[in-house]
């Protein structure tokens, strides 16, 4: 089988064989520093994709020149293998990571908790 990269949002690209779907995970992709959630490029990887196809179709899908790979925690990705299924990933014309807003561990974030209003005196 060739090299797999099945698109999720849209349903393009070639629907998947049953024995390869138990391999393929799902990817979020953000453009560097711009994570919305709900948002991103949904991509679904095949076992034998590369992180440098993975960027090629980034940059073609997102209309984004795609140099580099990081996860949530701003570690740059050289291996598909470094993503799980559901993770969110971070694309960068090549610079290096920017952020986000997104609690590590925790794809759809976390607000953080406000804190409570403070009593005011007179």
């Amino acid at each position: 089988m060739a090299d797999a990269l099945y698109f999720g949002e849209d349903g393009g690209g070639d629907l998947p064989s049953p024995t390869s779907m138990a391999h393929d995970k799902s990817v979020t992709l953000h453009k560097n520093g711009e994570y919305r959630r709900g948002g991103g490029t949904v991509f679904r990887l095949g076992v034998s994709l590369t992180v440098r196809k993975l960027l090629s179709s980034a940059a073609e899908r997102m209309g984004i020149r795609a140099a580099r790979l990081f996860d949530a925690d701003g570690v740059e990705i050289d291996d598909v293998l470094m993503l799980a299924d559901g993770d969110v990933a971070f694309v960068s014309a090549g610079e290096d990571f920017a952020g986000h807003g997104v609690m590590s561990g925790a794809a759809g974030g976390g607000g953080g908790g406000g804190g409570g209003g403070g009593g005011g005196e007179r």
